[in-house]
């Protein structure tokens, strides 16, 4: 299955161009990726700009994104989300595509999606633990003191 990351704007770093160490192209993506299962979608924005650029991503049965058109204002452009943290490795050649209004850049990547990326929730939970502990361990050092 292959998924569409549409963006514009942006000149993509030389890990996306020259091989590292170990021979791998790519790059980590910090923050949530939005992603298509329609690729004219995916060209129509990038196109809409200047440095277009439309990456192909290679997803698998565990790498697969969470599927939001049940909550999107557009629902036909069936977002599917990727969690922050996620590698995009460059697995073939880019190539050129011809539009109404700009070229657009394709590029093939293969994602690698950080599975241990914790919920909002559990770095909630995780906070209130750490301050009641040190809110108790002050609370301790008071009385000791007084």
């Amino acid at each position: 299955r292959v998924v569409y990351r549409g963006q514009k704007g942006m000149v993509l770093p030389k890990c996306f161009w020259e091989d590292n160490a170990q021979g791998v192209r790519g790059g980590v993506e910090m923050a949530f990726l939005s992603t298509t299962s329609d690729m004219d979608t995916a060209v129509g924005y990038a196109a809409s700009g200047s440095l277009a650029t439309v990456f192909s991503i290679q997803v698998g049965a565990v790498d697969k994104g969470a599927a939001l058109s049940f909550l999107s204002q557009y629902p036909d452009e069936d977002e599917i989300l990727m969690p922050p943290r996620s590698f995009l490795e460059v697995v073939g050649e880019p190539r050129l595509i011809a539009t109404s209004r700009n070229p657009v850049l394709s590029i093939p990547v293969k994602i690698n999606c950080n599975l241990l990326c914790p919920t909002l929730e559990k770095l909630r939970g995780s906070r209130k633990t750490m301050l009641v502990s040190a809110l108790r361990h002050i609370a301790k050092e008071v009385a000791r003191d007084v």
